[in-house]
């Protein structure tokens, strides 16, 4: 058997292990079977209100905007973007061919020693000689297993992903101003009902000094009013405090220096609307974060069909054509031509297991990867049931705090009113304020709560907010990249 048979069935014996089993993966394909609905009741898909519109103000508009023009973490993420675009369009440039041109220069002397030529024997005799030329070289790899075809689709693959991140960085930062937004203007109604509370109490408290100066009060009542004069004071600071730090924490993400101090925040908007979740297999494919997650696995399963095809030959052409002469004169001059076309096909045969080491690692990563976007469809699939379970509990909260807060309103003029006809004492009136109060603040924390959840909620279900003006990173990667899965 010659050389050339038995080279020849060593690569179709490999060639046939590298052809060893593997299935595409679809990374449509969900790990987790979505149910058929919620398991609370909710509304079908309406665009309008997943895009944020009853929980928006135009203040809150300019917020956003400003986030995205100065935030710097959104900026790191748009690099990231343009780093895998500039990745992909490395892995296509891979198909084609490389060319190259160069020009060429040279001088070199030669020494001969011993040459029998008479009267030259001991002599050291030199030659020098000169030559010039220009080359083009051109060298092709041809994809023949569609190896390179393979490393080209990961890389596209891995474009799509980061970009989807991007998009969904947005939303959540979107979402995190708005929620911090809320928090501020909660702190500023706390801050409101704590000034008000505050002066009622000071009141009280100068007309039980008159009557404990009149002897009508005894010194109980006076000291009881004093100390709750003073314990509203010390909240009125507590709350001041807690809308500065709210402000500082919107002025970092909007991208300005934290000095605690801003404009104006208005006032909380009320989602009444009702949730619209739609089907949760409509989840799949509204969220950005799930999208990148399944083209993560679809890239790295590009990656595994890429190293099993690296235990194939490869085969790569390579020419050159151009001249070569002794003086510059002749540099373009055709009789001097020269040229060369060569091919190579060359077969692994040993590398110390490198090559089987590369398929485990990529079909690591692809297990890596399938976990993680089980994880995320699992995460995904509870933010919604939980946002859900909460609205809902949150509602009849509010509801239930709405009367008490009406019922504690009219207690303490009633009792004020009789606390003045001397029907009721003072403690009475202490009592029905604190309770007045109390019921004040729950009442402005759960509409905070129930919008933050609502924004939490639109954020799970891929919502956005319509009028703001989100960047594309298409719009920062090579216009000419084909984003074709395939």
């Amino acid at each position: 058997m010659s050389w050339v048979n038995i080279a020849s069935s060593i690569i179709l014996i490999i060639g046939f292990t590298g052809c060893r089993s593997g299935k595409d993966i679809d990374p449509n394909a969900s790990p987790v079977i979505p149910p058929g609905q919620w398991g609370m009741n909710s509304a079908p898909i309406d665009d309008r209100l997943l895009a944020f519109t009853e929980l928006k103000t135009g203040e809150l508009d300019l917020l956003i905007e400003a986030a995205f023009e100065r935030n710097p973490d959104l900026r790191s993420m748009a690099a990231r973007v343009q780093s895998t675009a500039a990745n992909a369009r490395i892995a296509r440039a891979d198909l084609f061919p490389n060319i190259g041109f160069g020009l060429l220069g040279n001088q070199t002397q030669q020494n001969f020693i011993g040459l029998p030529i008479p009267g030259a024997e001991s002599d050291v005799l030199t030659a020098r000689f000169k030559s010039f030329g220009f080359n083009m070289n051109a060298s092709w790899e041809l994809d023949i297993w569609g190896r390179l075809r393979r490393g080209k689709n990961a890389a596209k693959a891995e474009y799509i992903s980061a970009e989807n991140d991007f998009i969904y960085y947005q939303l959540s930062l979107a979402a995190q101003v708005a929620k911090t937004w809320a928090q501020a203007s909660s702190a500023q109604s706390q801050l409101e009902l704590s000034v008000e509370t505050s002066n009622n109490f000071q009141t009280t408290s100068d007309r039980i000094r008159e009557r404990f100066l009149q002897g009508l009060s005894p010194s109980l009542e006076y000291r009881l009013a004093l100390n709750s004069s003073e314990a509203a004071q010390a909240l009125l600071q507590q709350r001041q405090e807690q809308k500065e730090a709210s402000v500082r924490l919107l002025q970092v993400l909007i991208g300005q220096y934290p000095d605690g101090k801003l404009h104006s925040v208005s006032a909380l908007p009320f989602p009444n609307e009702p949730v619209p979740a739609g089907l949760p297999s409509e989840l799949l494919q509204r969220r950005p974060d799930l999208i990148a997650a399944q083209w993560r696995l679809k890239a790295a399963d590009h990656r595994l069909w890429a190293a099993r095809k690296a235990l194939f030959p490869r085969l790569s052409l390579t020419s050159s054509t151009g001249t070569s002469t002794p003086g510059m004169k002749d540099l373009l001059n055709t009789d001097f031509t020269v040229w060369s076309v060569a091919g190579n096909l060359t077969q692994p045969l040993f590398q110390g297991g490198r090559l089987m080491a590369g398929i485990d690692f990529s079909k690591a990563n692809v297990q890596q990867a399938l976990s993680d976007y089980h994880s995320s469809l699992l995460r995904a699939f509870n933010e919604v049931e939980t946002g859900l379970q909460t609205d809902h509990w949150l509602r009849k909260r509010h509801d239930h705090l709405r009367k008490a807060a009406e019922q504690s309103r009219a207690a303490l003029a009633l009792a004020e009113d009789r606390y003045e006809s001397g029907l009721a004492d003072l403690f009475t009136v202490l009592e029905s304020q604190r309770r007045q109060l109390n019921d004040a603040t729950q009442l402005i924390e759960v509409r905070r709560l129930l919008y933050a959840n609502r924004i939490d909620l639109m954020l799970a279900l891929g919502g956005a907010f319509q009028s703001t003006k989100y960047q594309s990173a298409a719009s920062i990667s090579d216009p000419n990249l084909n984003l074709s899965p395939n």
